[in-house]
């Protein structure tokens, strides 16, 4: 798969995952987002919502994107309630994948 194809099921899974009252976005961060990754670079995608997302969608999402029949690591983390340098440099570069 390529990436924009693994970004795209990646996508689908949050689309349905997410409750339907999220207001937010989610978003591809790190090297990928940054065009300094490498071929074997993880995917890192960040959710920023108005409220964290129940850890019980949390888990259905991890579970499902770990369950993608590719040899990436997707790591999808809730950027709800974080602070500090790590979300300081986790936003420096970053790629909207959609919003609602």
């Amino acid at each position: 798969m390529t990436e924009e194809e693994i970004l795209t099921k990646v996508v689908e899974i949050l689309r349905r995952r997410l409750p339907e009252d999220f207001h937010g976005k989610v978003f591809l961060f790190g090297s990928r987002a940054a065009g300094t990754g490498e071929d074997r670079s993880d995917f890192e995608i960040g959710i920023e919502g108005e409220d964290p997302v129940p850890p019980g969608t949390m888990r259905e999402i991890h579970w499902e994107t770990d369950g993608l029949p590719i040899l990436y690591t997707v790591s999808v983390m809730d950027f709800a309630g974080m602070s500090g340098e790590f979300v300081r440099v986790a936003k420096e570069h970053t790629r909207v994948l959609f919003e609602r």
